[in-house]
């Protein structure tokens, strides 16, 4: 899964410079698709590999994968079917994984604005809105029919047998809860000590009366990602990013995010590791951001600036892997990579 994360982030970044920023340097080509991996939660799956964090990775990459191939179906003014058609897979997948991460597949409103533009278009396209939907029918036929071979229902997913500390059935839609989720989610200041790894989880501390679910937290993403504020903000490079299509892509990763944060929050509660969920399509719209003030050329200091906080995401994201003490239990020479990473940095120990 972890593998498949890779490869999807850099083939993503790949693509979309392909498309929109052909100029760019191999250099910010692989720091920007290393960020992605690493804002994408890389870290903590690698750390804490569980059945719980195997769907998210999945669907993760496939969002990616579906994205990238859809890219490059429009390279040319003729749609190429076949990336067509491995995209539509990719998406159609992510149901199977990770059902709110589906909601990536409205990305196609934008990609292929310019095939169905008007009545003339969509009738020379017919063919290829067939490919388009084609596996999301497939593929979507066979989920319901698992779903209630298994669970009795075609719209449910298994998670109402949920059968630790959260009785999903009973959950509901409670408005306040939203607010706990926005700001532990993307806000929520991390915890930064003097102790290797330098970081420590953060409780959650709340005056709210009714259940929900929550774990300690590393920060908010914008937090850990402090770069990421380039991305919510991205209506402020409206000029700079001068592609229509691309300044759509920006709006409609935020409100997708913003919608799988929401929904992650009423349904499941307040978790690290749905950070994943949604920290990708924010790092989208900051990579777009990025990639837009490169091409227009900046000030050299403010790429700098640029380039440092991108470390320091990637640098924080990393530090993370170190505080995920089920790992450590399991595997002898995960303790000796620890000691080895805590007595270079704590050398006056």
């Amino acid at each position: 899964g972890a593998l498949l994360l890779i490869v999807s982030s850099f083939y993503f970044v790949y693509q979309l410079i392909s498309k929109y920023f052909k100029n760019t340097s191999y250099i910010y080509y692989a720091l920007l698709s290393i960020f992605l991996l690493f804002a994408s939660g890389y870290t903590s799956f690698i750390g804490y590999p569980t059945i719980y964090s195997l769907p998210i990775v999945f669907g993760v990459s496939f969002a990616l994968l579906g994205l990238s191939f859809w890219l490059k179906s429009t390279s040319t003014k003729k749609l190429n079917k076949k990336y067509l058609l491995f995209g539509s897979i990719c998406m159609a997948l992510t149901a199977g994984c990770r059902p709110q991460i589906l909601l990536t597949s409205l990305f196609a409103f934008i990609i292929f604005k310019d095939y169905y533009s008007d009545l003339k278009t969509i009738k020379k396209n017919i063919p290829n809105i067939l490919i388009f939907l084609t596996p999301f029918i497939i593929i979507g036929l066979f989920l319901m029919y698992y779903n209630y071979a298994r669970f009795g229902s075609i719209f449910n997913f298994g998670a109402n047998y949920n059968l630790t500390t959260n009785d999903m059935t009973k959950r509901g839609f409670n408005f306040h809860r939203i607010f706990l989720g926005l700001y532990y989610f993307l806000f929520n200041p991390g915890k930064i000590t003097t102790i290797f790894p330098f970081i420590m989880k953060e409780n959650i501390y709340t005056t709210y009366i009714g259940k929900t679910i929550y774990e300690n937290m590393y920060g908010g993403f914008f937090f850990i990602n402090i770069i990421c504020l380039l991305g919510l903000f991205f209506f402020k490079f409206k000029k700079i990013i001068n592609n229509k299509n691309l300044y759509n892509i920006c709006f409609m990763s935020l409100i997708i995010a913003l919608i799988i944060l929401i929904l992650d929050t009423q349904i499941a509660g307040i978790l690290p590791r749905y950070l994943s969920d949604f920290g990708f399509l924010i790092t989208i719209s900051t990579i777009i951001v990025i990639l837009s003030l490169l091409k227009e050329g900046i000030n050299l200091d403010f790429e700098k600036l640029i380039v440092a906080l991108i470390m320091i995401s990637i640098i924080y994201n990393s530090f993370t892997y170190f505080l995920n003490p089920h790992v450590f239990a399991t595997y002898d020479f995960l303790k000796n990579l620890y000691y080895n990473f805590y007595y270079t940095f704590m050398f006056w120990v």
